[in-house]
């Protein structure tokens, strides 16, 4: 499937480049809702890969020969695919728009023989979530800290801890100053990202 390489220097569409951890290349987004997203499926567990505008289609709308670019093209570990176009919550009130994706989707679905979804930014953008991914990514391009896990498991035997009470523990254990967050972003502790961004006070809970 072919790749539409964007023009860097295009003032229509300008484009954002963003390190992909997941894909180890530089992946490009055309505004900050899709930047957003990226965060989404870096540190989602049930995609496999993906690639950012992968292809220009054609098709027809309302008797004229239109083009459409998705943002995504989405390889699931279960071996599925889906196309994903991201839009900001005001399009859902667009009939305009929800009819031409009407068109989109049947053509995909039948034509195709691969799923095209809108992900509004309502729901993948809710409170402090991508505020939090975008804190914790940097660390998720650090080696996953097994070990440090390990030890940490039969020091404390308590599931759910304060996240400043975990940098402490880290701290006396003599472990790298950045193991506390590398935790989270690897998934080894988890919290509500959507309810708070994180603090000392932010209750962290273990796998």
């Amino acid at each position: 499937m072919g790749v539409r390489f964007l023009d860097r220097m295009s003032r229509v569409k300008p484009s954002i480049s963003f390190h992909s951890h997941k894909m180890q290349r530089t992946m490009y987004a055309e505004s900050r809702n899709e930047l957003a997203y990226l965060y989404k499926l870096e540190f989602d567990e049930t995609v496999l890969c993906y690639i950012t505008q992968p292809q220009t289609f054609q098709y027809e709308f309302e008797g004229k020969k239109r083009v459409y670019t998705p943002d995504y093209l989405i390889n699931y570990i279960d071996g599925t695919y889906r196309f994903i176009d991201t839009k900001v919550d005001a399009d859902k009130s667009n009939p305009i728009l929800l009819k031409k994706f009407y068109i989109l989707e049947r053509h995909f679905k039948y034509k195709l023989k691969v799923p095209l979804s809108l992900a509004f930014n309502g729901d993948f953008n809710k409170g402090f979530s991508v505020r939090n991914l975008k804190f914790l990514y940097g660390y998720l391009m650090l080696a996953k800290p097994d070990t440090e896990f390990k030890i940490l498991s039969e020091k404390i035997c308590v599931k759910a801890i304060k996240y400043g009470d975990l940098i402490s523990i880290c701290k006396d254990l003599g472990f790298d100053e950045c193991i506390p967050a590398s935790l989270i972003a690897h998934s080894y502790y988890k919290f509500n990202i959507e309810k708070e961004f994180i603090s000392h006070d932010t209750e962290v809970v273990r796998i």
